[in-house]
């Protein structure tokens, strides 16, 4: 299902397969067929894998376009359910996430800021500044291990 500023697009899910990043022709017009032109409305949704790496494969999904609906009509039949009472409500099928639930990410990046700040601090104050060197041999010496490198 995909929207628009002004539609809906449902489509059902055909098919899917895995391929290599060099296989362009899965996102042709007509990928069943690469190369004529296209029969049917179609979608394609691509990813890659691994997730967080250098894409070894691509994940392709197609599906075909069923029907489309202005925004102005409503909510698709396919996102939501009558409850008891009558009323339309959207379908949920997961738990919400505590990210979700909160109005507004702003005040957890600030207090992870915070955090880091402090705990950068305490580490410089530890292993970097002068309250850690010791004296041997009438030097001033400095750990020889640090969280930031060299020594």
């Amino acid at each position: 299902m995909l929207r628009t500023k002004d539609y809906w697009y449902v489509y059902d899910y055909t098919s899917f397969k895995k391929v290599t990043p060099d296989q362009v022709s899965v996102v042709d017009a007509n990928p069943e067929n690469p190369g004529t032109k296209p029969t049917e409305r179609m979608i394609t949704l691509t990813t890659c894998e691994p997730k967080y790496g250098t894409p070894v494969l691509r994940w392709i999904a197609y599906g075909k376009l069923k029907y489309w609906a202005k925004v102005s009509d409503g909510v698709p039949a396919e996102l939501t359910h009558q409850g008891a009472n009558g009323a339309v409500q959207f379908i949920n099928n997961g738990k919400q996430s505590p990210a979700s639930k909160l109005p507004s990410l702003i005040p957890v990046v600030i207090a992870s800021l915070i955090v880091y700040a402090i705990l950068f601090i305490l580490a410089a104050l530890l292993w970097r500044w002068p309250l850690r060197r010791k004296i041997r041999d009438g030097e001033v010496k400095r750990p020889t291990a640090s969280i930031y490198g060299g020594y």
